[in-house]
């Protein structure tokens, strides 16, 4: 008998429709962003499906919102017990109602206050296989974050998978003095051949906000100017843990009780399964004579790169010669937005500000730019400024920093204060249907890494870099043109990320932004169809077009496969262990492919 693995969220229009017109976001909706992120071809569900038998069978994983009770079909327990014990999986972000089937009882919510983005609690995760290796061993004595509203639980028939810490009145925003409580977050229940997973929190505001941070409407940080440090949620926790990437893992873990294929984050290295995807990129700060010794210094080393080019009073800092050497070495110009010079600071920009400088690109370059970032990486508002990019003809920004001000030029960090290392979409505010934008944040991460001043610190590129390999994340090595041309403990820094590059047996995949940015936008387009497990056999169709090809993931619980055959051939898979279970990886050239594993 086969399995249907098809990914599902039940999703209400009208419960959207409803929020946004009371001015509130519909925090539910970024489901959609983090199935994606996540590789997963998904497909909004009618709420009916809860108790449609026959649309249950045709689906093996189930997401539900934080719906009240009221909201959810008659009938829908006793068909979701079913289906699930029939070997569906079932995860809930604070979903009311199903008690029963999720085996807990809910305790009275805790608010979130002041206001949607603050720290509402924070929780630990506990030891299972669920759960293992899901969060980062870094700083270790940190809380992971929960930015929504919580319903604390006792678990009835569930197994718990992280407690809850409540905040300090005193210190909410400091994990620190969180008072730890004996109440699962999260829980586990099996049922027959299937599971139940319970969130006692929204689980999509939570990384949505992590991720967007809050608008960036006042100087919080008191540095003179409104920057994306303003916009950070993560108050006077550690700015060096990846909070969503937690729960990114987390959820993949627990989709992967079944074989769901997925399309992996990396591309292959020439067929061959690489191990991380390496991005590189610096700002010109429109500084003559730095853009051509970076270059070629990054060309020497066969090195991508990535120059965010920056207009002052509407000229760039290098001709079309230098242009044209540049693009031969294969390396990216961009823009690099100045919204800091002859501005009257702490305050915003605005959209006639955007459009004149991408103007000023679009002349001087002949096109219009993909990814670029802001000097100091300038904000205003949440969406705003993704808006009027899109508008003026950009694809992406790279502005969303990893650490927080003070200091205000924080090198020799890696950092996640905004949540993750891999990139997402940016989502708009109630007041535009909280819409999924067309256009991609790839977050800032390693931030001039390995040095300082004259200083050569290889420790932190073995940080960084081992984190990534560990993880298998996107990651940035941020690096300014004229720190490469005039720095040699740059360079050192530089040379040594090469270095241990050189030792391993399969190189990560290393990109400029742009480049990225493409390939990203290729993973969330491409399709798997009728993905489908017998007794021994997992079965679907695969389609991305990516020039370079591809990598179907697909975790296989205790064992690795037996076969795996590609259009009726025998083709070659990689096994890992991670994350508690044996996961393949195959890869396959671009286009579409009929694929089959044996276990």
């Amino acid at each position: 008998m086969e399995r249907s693995l098809t990914i599902g969220y039940a999703f209400d229009q009208q419960l959207r429709e409803t929020a946004n017109a009371e001015g509130r976001n519909y925090w539910y909706a970024y489901i959609e962003e983090i199935l994606s992120r996540l590789g997963l071809c998904s497909q909004a569900l009618p709420l009916s499906t809860c108790a449609d038998v026959d649309l249950l069978s045709r689906t093996g994983v189930l997401f539900l919102g934080n719906l009240q009770a009221s909201a959810i079909p008659s009938y829908s327990a006793e068909s979701l017990s079913n289906w699930v014990e029939d070997g569906g999986i079932l995860i809930g972000f604070a979903t009311e109602g199903l008690d029963d089937l999720f085996g807990v009882s809910g305790e009275e919510t805790i608010p979130q206050e002041p206001d949607p983005f603050s720290i509402a609690g924070y929780f630990d995760l506990l030891p299972s296989p669920i759960t293992r290796d899901c969060r980062a061993p870094i700083d270790p004595d940190q809380h992971l974050l929960i930015t929504s509203p919580i319903r604390p639980l006792r678990c009835i028939d569930a197994q718990p998978l992280a407690h809850l810490f409540t905040c300090d009145p005193s210190h909410p925003e400091d994990g620190s003095y969180a008072l730890e409580t004996d109440a699962p977050v999260i829980t586990h229940r099996t049922i027959g051949a299937g599971h139940a997973f319970y969130f006692s929190f929204d689980i999509a505001q939570t990384m949505w906000v992590l991720q967007q941070g809050r608008p960036v409407d006042r100087d919080r940080d008191g540095d003179g100017r409104l920057r994306r440090m303003d916009a950070s949620v993560v108050g006077d926790n550690s700015r060096a843990v990846p909070y969503a990437d937690a729960l990114h893992f987390l959820l993949t873990n627990m989709i992967g009780r079944a074989p769901v294929p997925s399309i992996h984050s990396i591309p292959p290295h020439e067929g061959r399964v690489s191990p991380a995807l390496l991005y590189f990129g610096g700002d010109d700060e429109c500084t003559p004579g730095v853009q051509i010794p970076a270059s070629d210094s990054m060309a020497s080393r066969n090195l991508p790169y990535h120059i965010n080019a920056m207009p002052l009073d509407g000229r760039f800092a290098f001709d079309a010669d230098e242009q044209a050497r540049i693009e031969a070495n294969g390396h990216e110009i961009a823009i690099h937005y100045d919204f800091v010079t002859n501005f009257d600071h702490p305050c915003g920009f605005t959209r006639q500000d955007v459009l004149e400088q991408a103007g000023q690109f679009r002349e001087r370059f002949g096109r219009d730019s993909v990814c670029g970032v802001n000097h100091c990486v300038r904000w205003t508002g949440w969406a705003e400024p993704a808006r009027w990019m899109l508008e003026a003809g950009n694809k992406a920004d790279n502005s969303f920093f990893g650490w927080t001000s003070p200091p205000n030029n924080p090198v020799n960090t890696l950092g996640f204060v905004h949540g993750s290392a891999f990139p997402r979409r940016i989502w708009e505010d109630a007041e535009h249907e909280n819409a999924r934008l067309d256009f991609l944040e790839i977050p800032i991460t390693g931030y001039e890494v390995g040095y300082e001043d004259e200083a050569f610190i290889p420790e932190k590129v073995h940080q960084a870099l081992d984190l990534a390999l560990r993880y298998r994340l996107t990651l940035e090595f941020f690096y300014h043109p004229v720190y490469i041309a005039q720095y040699p403990a740059c360079r050192q820094a530089i040379d040594e990320l090469i270095r241990l590059i050189g030792k391993l047996p399969v190189p990560p995949i290393l990109m400029g932004l742009d480049r990225l940015y493409h390939w990203w936008t290729a993973r969330e387009q491409a399709v798997i169809r009728n993905a489908r497990q017998s007794q021994k056999t997992i079965a679907f169709e695969i389609d991305c077009a990516w020039e370079d090809g591809y990598v179907a993931k697909i975790p296989t619980g205790e064992a690795p496969p037996t076969e795996c055959q590609v259009d009726g051939s025998p083709a070659e898979f990689t096994s890992a262990a991670e994350f508690g279970q044996h996961w393949t990886f195959i890869p396959l050239t671009a286009g579409s492919h009929s694929i089959e594993v044996r276990l």
